[in-house]
């Protein structure tokens, strides 16, 4: 039997990425919060301009969250608080709200740097999509045209 391989996913255009930055401001899941999108807009425009390595517990601190130059994420944890506050955030809003959003932004756990996919409403129907974007599946029949 054949090992079951993942459809291909590709890298969004950066204006998708912007565009789904703000749907995912815009709703339910985080329009009450300004602290918890500034994360993910910070890490996610700092990836879009090649400087993914810049994306450290500091910076974030410091430029998303507007901590002074003498912020030690060792003492402070807010970027590890914020980002333990973000992940399931994003699960929920990718389950309900951004079901049909063809453009993930992911952030994995040990990592402040996004994933950032393009999935189209076909490919989610596969399996192994299902099982790597929990809460994108079983969508009806007329969404995966």
């Amino acid at each position: 039997m054949k090992p079951e391989r993942e459809p291909a996913t590709f890298a969004p255009d950066p204006m998708q990425v912007r565009d789904a930055l703000a749907r995912i401001a815009v709703s339910e899941e985080f329009r009450a919060s300004p602290q918890l999108i500034a994360f993910p807009r910070f890490v996610t425009e700092a990836a879009l301009a090649g400087g993914s390595d810049r994306i450290k517990a500091y910076t974030i601190g410091v430029e998303a969250f507007g901590r002074g130059a003498g912020f030690d994420p060792q003492i402070d944890p807010i970027v590890r608080v914020e980002a333990t506050r973000l992940r399931p955030t994003l699960a929920r809003y990718y389950a309900g709200t951004g079901a049909i959003d063809p453009v993930i932004i992911e952030l994995s756990r040990g990592s402040y740097v996004p994933s950032l996919a393009n999935i189209s409403m076909t490919s989610m129907q596969s399996p192994a999509i299902c099982r790597r974007w929990s809460g994108r599946c079983g969508l009806p029949a007329a969404a995966s045209n």
